[in-house]
């Protein structure tokens, strides 16, 4: 991806994380971006984030995988307390309890690919 692409996607991607309910303050918030971000532009990486995604992302946030697998889950949590509705609709199914930040990042990475609005 070039970088004017990479920031457009980059705003859809903040755009869809408001949108949810995150908040920027939060670290999950810029984990899930950049994780988000790294299954758009290779989405075999979406099959194993554990080794394909969260060890990129921590390395451009100088911390480690777990740390942000731990804040993304979090994030997830998060959303899943505030806007359970606008996850539901995100994932396109009915969820019966929060999911797992792998199966958020395919959620997102779906919805963003589809190019559906908000």
């Amino acid at each position: 991806m070039e970088r004017s692409e990479t920031d457009a996607c980059l705003t859809r991607i903040y755009a869809l994380l408001y949108w949810l309910g995150a908040r920027g303050n939060l670290r999950g918030f810029r984990y899930a971006a950049c994780a988000i971000l790294l299954g758009l532009q290779s989405p075999e990486r979406l099959a194993r984030p554990t080794e394909r995604i969260y060890p990129e992302a921590a390395r451009r946030y100088h911390t480690d995988a777990e740390s942000v697998s731990r804040n993304l889950q979090r994030l997830v949590a998060l959303i899943w307390k505030e806007n359970p509705r606008r996850l539901q609709a995100l994932a396109g199914t009915p969820l019966d309890a929060s999911p797992s930040a792998k199966r958020f990042l395919l959620f997102a990475c779906r919805y963003l690919e589809r190019g559906d609005k908000i």
